[in-house]
């Protein structure tokens, strides 16, 4: 029978090996980083877990107001603004330069009570 290098798995216990100061400071330092790595790895699991479980309950509820999310503190009221002031208007600008005019004659009754009318000054569109 040949003798093997390493002892068997009961004398491991018994034996004592000498290892360099600087190796072993190195593999404990590794050891610490490989833990908080792991413990990182373990906080981001729970974390996508959860987001996960939230998303899939989210999907299953109908939409409502309440499936919204939490309202706003301070909303602002729908719609557009009143006053002149809102933003441009949506009129055209008076042309620098006139092409033509035309010259409309009133009606001779009033559309609404079937009266007389008269002209009382001309306006320009």
């Amino acid at each position: 029978m040949k003798a093997s290098a390493r002892p068997a798995p009961s004398d491991r216990s018994e034996t004592v090996e000498f290892v360099p100061k600087r190796e072993l400071d190195r593999v404990q330092q590794e050891n610490d980083r490989l833990r908080k790595q792991i413990e990182g790895l373990k906080q981001e699991t729970e974390r996508l877990r959860r987001e996960l479980e939230a998303a899939l309950r989210a999907s299953k509820r109908q939409a409502a107001p309440h499936s919204r999310g939490n309202p706003k503190a301070n909303p602002k009221r729908p719609g557009r603004k009143p006053g002149r002031g809102y933003s441009r208007q949506a009129c055209r600008p008076i042309p620098a330069r006139v092409d033509e005019q035309i010259a409309v004659a009133l009606p001779e009754h009033c559309p609404h009570c079937g009266g007389g009318g008269e002209s009382e000054r001309c306006e320009t569109q």
